[in-house]
């Protein structure tokens, strides 16, 4: 087993000092004091007002990595993969895949990999100092398998969940007690929505209505929000219906109002979840109260190029995801751009345009998580050349924040008497 701590170049620290001398103390003060002016006392000739949320996109994708992707986020941390190249003369462009976590606090990315006899690890979702993701290995010499995975910060803590009776498995969410995705069981092709509580052993399906008991795909759940389940499953005619689990062994809740040929669980966060409906309307993204029904649509107002919108993640202000947009060179094609949403269609905001100049030439890119300090994670690519590059989109403080900070300033760097 092993940890690799892998420090980015953002996590250098850039340190401030307190006590300055002389003329630089001077150049300082005077600054802070004009900077004071500006936003407190209204100095400026014009006010300076931020039209949308401003964010500052950073590269995370770890040094000597060809491609990395973030899958979700929780708490201070945001969990992913990524490929690097590798020394074998059978195999050309040879590359290992490792899973890993991005520490915000510490600036720090860690290697979740166990090495040995692994093939490839997945991180999909962090929360509460866990990970979960999948693990593609041999065990007791076998030929190699999937099985969902439970991490606790490091390589060395990997947790298997390969329940007895499933042959493959994909954990793609956890909250502090349990862990939700997917498994498929032996001898059979289809898969099921599935809970585990940090064991193998305590792994077992989640129930699904008698008429969505598919038996080429059953379904998956894609989230979980203390004992809150949301997912999807598929009905023998093909269609998916977002369904939800109020806990691990509650029936399950199909929610496809009538109006919707399909419908798809992102993601949930206490009572509300992230709903897809595809219909007439075309596919649209929906923040549902799971206690009352209602629903509000998210999908871009007066954005004409916004063809799809989907989901991703969410919290209580913030909804993440991904919006498919029109290629305005050729009508067939669309691109996708990250986006991010405070709980209203006219809250939009393309994060895709915010990725700056170390991102020009990408046309893709989706939202995939959000942290406590509202960070958003995520990753960009090209369609078919790649590469892929994880994403952190940081929030950029608005004005009040500023005026803040400069009051603070001024108070402090006040002539004494």
């Amino acid at each position: 087993m092993r940890l690799t701590l892998l420090p980015h170049p953002d996590s250098v620290a850039r340190g401030f000092q307190p006590y300055l001398s002389g003329e630089r103390e001077k150049v300082v003060t005077m600054f802070l004091r004009r900077m004071a002016c500006v936003v407190v006392l209204g100095c400026a000739t014009e006010p300076v007002i931020a039209a949308t949320p401003q964010y500052a996109a950073t590269n995370l994708t770890p040094p000597g990595y060809l491609e990395g992707f973030f899958l979700g986020a929780g708490g201070s941390q945001a969990a992913g993969y990524g490929d690097f190249p590798i020394n074998d003369p059978q195999v050309p462009d040879a590359r290992d895949v490792h899973a890993f976590v991005w520490n915000q606090d510490t600036q720090t990315m860690v290697d979740l990999d166990p090495g040995g006899i692994t093939s490839f690890t997945f991180a999909a979702n962090a929360f509460g100092g866990y990970q979960v993701g999948q693990i593609v290995t041999s065990l007791d010499g076998g030929p190699a398998g999937s099985y969902a995975a439970l991490w606790h910060g490091s390589a060395a803590s990997l947790t298997l969940l390969n329940t007895p009776g499933t042959s493959s498995s994909y954990a793609y969410a956890n909250s502090a007690t349990h862990q939700v995705g997917n498994a498929t069981p032996t001898g059979s092709s289809s898969s099921v929505p599935f809970v585990w509580s940090g064991s193998a052993a305590s792994g077992h399906a989640l129930s699904v209505p008698a008429d969505f008991v598919d038996p080429f795909y059953g379904g998956a759940a894609s989230d979980i929000s203390g004992e809150r389940i949301i997912g999807t499953a598929s009905d023998p005619v093909g269609f998916n219906a977002a369904v939800y689990w109020p806990t691990p062994d509650a029936p399950a809740q199909v929610l496809r109002p009538a109006d919707f040929d399909e419908t798809f669980g992102d993601a949930i966060h206490d009572n509300h979840a992230l709903i897809e409906g595809a219909g007439a309307i075309g596919r649209h993204l929906f923040l549902y109260n799971l206690d009352d029904g209602t629903s509000v649509d998210l999908h871009p107002t007066g954005v004409s190029d916004v063809l799809y919108s989907y989901g991703e993640a969410l919290t209580d202000s913030e909804q993440a995801g991904f919006v498919a947009v029109a290629d305005p060179n050729d009508p067939g094609n669309r691109f996708e751009h990250a986006a991010v949403w405070f709980g209203s269609a006219d809250s939009f905001v393309d994060l895709h345009a915010q990725l700056g100049p170390a991102f020009s030439g990408y046309l893709y890119s989706r939202a995939t998580g959000l942290d406590d300090a509202g960070n958003i994670y995520g990753y960009v690519f090209n369609v078919p050349t790649g590469p892929y590059l994880a994403v952190r989109w940081s929030p950029v403080p608005e004005p009040a924040a500023i005026v803040a900070i400069a009051q603070a300033a001024f108070l402090v760097l006040r002539p004494r008497r």
